[in-house]
Order: structure tokens, then sequence, then C-alpha cells
């Protein structure tokens, strides 16, 4: 069996890969000579909710909030919520959705910096 902490440095080691990505392709967007693949601005709105959502789901999960880590309903449950909440935030502009996106990996990647690598993971409230 895996354990706790082997799945949070996973986490962070992928998390961490994924930002990487992301801000690699924005620059080799940024350098093209084609101004219409330029990528959009990044929202400062969209950056913090993607690191509240990211650091928000972690949080959840790491303390078994309402169960959502021991419980397949309800992660279940938490899942539909979640995918909603994307989905109706994912109508808003290119710029909001590339910055939330981004947002969320590096919000997830201090998170497991922090619960995982550098400190233990929190046990699960009562």
């Amino acid at each position: 069996m895996v354990t706790r902490r082997t799945k949070a440095l996973v986490q962070l080691g992928l998390s961490l890969l994924a930002s990487l990505w992301m801000l690699l392709l924005r620059k080799i967007r940024q350098d093209s000579e084609d101004e219409q693949h330029a990528p959009a601005r990044l929202s400062l709105v969209g950056l913090v909710a993607g690191g509240v959502r990211g650091v928000g789901h972690l949080w959840a999960n790491d303390r078994d909030f309402w169960q959502i880590r021991t419980s397949r309903r309800r992660r279940f449950l938490a899942s539909l919520v979640t995918t909603t909440v994307d989905v109706r935030l994912s109508s808003r502009s290119e710029s909001f959705n590339d910055s939330f996106a981004l947002g969320h990996l590096l919000g997830a990647t201090v998170y497991r910096a922090w619960f995982g690598l550098l400190r233990p993971l929190p046990e699960a409230d009562g």
C-alpha cells in the first residue's frame, strides 16, 4: 500500500512539472512571431481563485473534511460539486481560464511543498 506521504510527494512532483510546463508553453507562445497565438494576459482574480481551489481541495482531502477521502460516495459528491463550479467558471474569459488553471497548479504546488515535503501531512480532524 502506498503511504499518504508518498502520494503527497508524487502530487508535489506532478503539480510542479505541470506548472513549469504551463509556464514554458506560455513563454513559447509569447516569443512567437504570430500575434494571433499570443497567450492571454494573466488575471489576478483567476490566479487567486485557482490557488484557493487548489489549496482548498488538498486541505479538505488531507483533513478528510466531510469524509471525502474515506467515503467513496462523499468523494463522488464533492467531485460533482467542484466539477460543476469549474464548468461554471470556465465560461469566463480565456485570460481567467488560463490564470485559474495556473493558479490551481501553483496553489497545489505550494500546499504540497508545505504539507508533505517540509512538514508532515495533517491528520483527519476528529
